[in-house]
């Protein structure tokens, strides 16, 4: 039979991990690396003008054709799903070794108090060499090329060719389209759950303190297969816990680099593992 279990993942500002391990090349001047940057900068503002636009030609547009371009046309109708306050790519470094690093920013409304960055490494050619010059697109790795644990790829919208998406107060859950039956027999009952949770919350919460706050909400996402659960936020190479029915994490927001104070919104993730 199958169980199922509640993941609540805590969006905090922490140290961010690092790209590629470009340690060194900070505050680079090079008018190359300048020109480089900014040329890539412009391309992840043309991603954040075309979700927000509902534009999937524009969006697609500096990828790769065939299963690159495929798969990012997925992502984008999955993206155009889930009620956004902030959506956005950024770029602060320049590629190495035509490896990149792009942060996608984003905050659930009425669930994150703050936005998270999700980290992708991308593939890349010469901005200059033509249009479709993003020619892979999966986790940040480090030197023995693991996923860095703090990347947070792949989400959902990255794992689910179609994603089914329902939102209640306080509440925004999700699946893959082959369980949508389920999501629909469980999201009002997670809806409860986060109301019934948040309350008890404001009853006894302490008083905030440091820039802590309680959450606005939950974000759930609902997954029985155990591949896929195992490389939900984590990517490949993780563990498996074949006991593990859920697991806590924490998350870096996006502007919680060293420093940063910490947030308290709430993310929670019920995944479905056999048992």
């Amino acid at each position: 039979m199958l169980g199922i279990a509640l993941v609540v993942l805590v969006v905090v500002a922490a140290v961010g991990g690092t790209a590629y391990l470009q340690v060194g090349r900070k505050g680079a001047t090079t008018p190359a690396y300048v020109v480089e940057r900014e040329n890539w900068r412009r391309v992840a503002d043309g991603l954040t003008r075309a979700l927000a636009a509902g534009d999937e030609e524009g969006f697609v547009r500096p990828f790769a054709a065939g299963e690159v371009k495929e798969r990012q046309r997925l992502v984008f109708r999955n993206l155009l799903k889930v009620p956004w306050e902030t959506a956005r790519w950024e770029v602060s470094d320049s590629p190495l070794n035509g490896r990149l690093r792009v942060d996608f920013v984003h905050q659930v409304k009425d669930v994150d108090n703050l936005p998270i960055a999700e980290e992708y490494g991308w593939q890349v050619l010469p901005v200059e060499s033509g249009t479709e010059v993003i020619t892979g697109v999966g986790a940040v790795r480090d030197h023995q090329g693991k996923s860095l644990d703090a990347g947070y790829y792949p989400a959902p919208w990255d794992v689910y060719d179609d994603l089914s998406v329902r939102v209640r107060d306080h509440l925004v859950a999700m699946a893959d389209k082959g369980q949508e039956a389920e999501l629909d027999r469980d999201v009002d009952v997670l809806a409860r759950a986060a109301g019934d949770d948040l309350a008890a919350w404001q009853q006894y919460a302490p008083v905030p303190a440091d820039g802590r706050r309680g959450a606005r909400g939950f974000f759930v996402v609902l997954e029985k297969n155990r591949e896929v659960y195992n490389k939900l936020y984590q990517g490949d190479g993780k563990q498996d816990d074949s006991l593990e029915a859920g697991v806590n994490m924490p998350v870096v927001a996006a502007e919680g680099r060293p420093g940063a104070r910490r947030a308290a919104a709430r993310r929670a993730a019920a995944r479905r593992a056999a048992g």
